[in-house]
């Protein structure tokens, strides 16, 4: 048997919340709905044809109250989410020495791509020092290499594009 953790019930109960409020929201479009296309003077929709005006008002401020209910009640879980792949990120990138590390941040600001030649004019760099570095982090699978001509363009991998360009 499972046994919940604080914040996964706590996901867990306000997606019900977002479940039932949409679907009492939709259930108040439907009888709206419902009171234009055959209108009567009795029962709920009977209320409903009487403020047809007001009820059309009011869904509309129910539609944007659920827009910021939802906001309200994932943001934090958006946040957490955040967070988690900024420290993996981190850890990550402790494992690299200072010129694997500058690399691939050097990668990570211009969008995961560059050229080796890119990579040799980095400070205390060398068109040497930069085709080990660059064999080495393919071999760890950190970044993909491809032939363009004479030059090798270096993609970062999916994995860490991900972690590092959103930071």
């Amino acid at each position: 048997m499972k046994q919940w953790g604080l914040s996964e019930f706590s996901l867990q109960k306000k997606l019900s919340i977002w479940f039932a409020s949409v679907v009492l929201f939709l259930g108040f479009l439907a009888i709206t709905t419902i009171s234009y296309f055959s209108p009567t003077t009795e029962g709920i929709i009977g209320i409903f044809v009487q403020f047809h005006f007001e009820a059309m008002v009011l869904i509309g401020l129910i539609g944007v109250g659920i827009g910021g209910l939802s906001f309200y009640l994932l943001s934090q879980e958006i946040r957490e989410k955040n967070q988690t792949v900024r420290n993996q990120s981190q850890l990550l990138l402790s494992f690299l020495n200072p010129q694997e590390k500058e690399c691939v941040l050097y990668l990570a600001k211009n969008n995961g791509e560059t050229y080796q030649s890119d990579l040799s004019k980095l400070p205390g760099m060398t068109r040497l020092k930069a085709h080990r570095m660059v064999q080495k982090l393919s071999d760890r699978k950190i970044i993909q290499l491809s032939n363009h001509g004479k030059a090798n363009k270096i993609v970062l991998s999916d994995e860490w594009k991900n972690g590092l360009i959103e930071q």
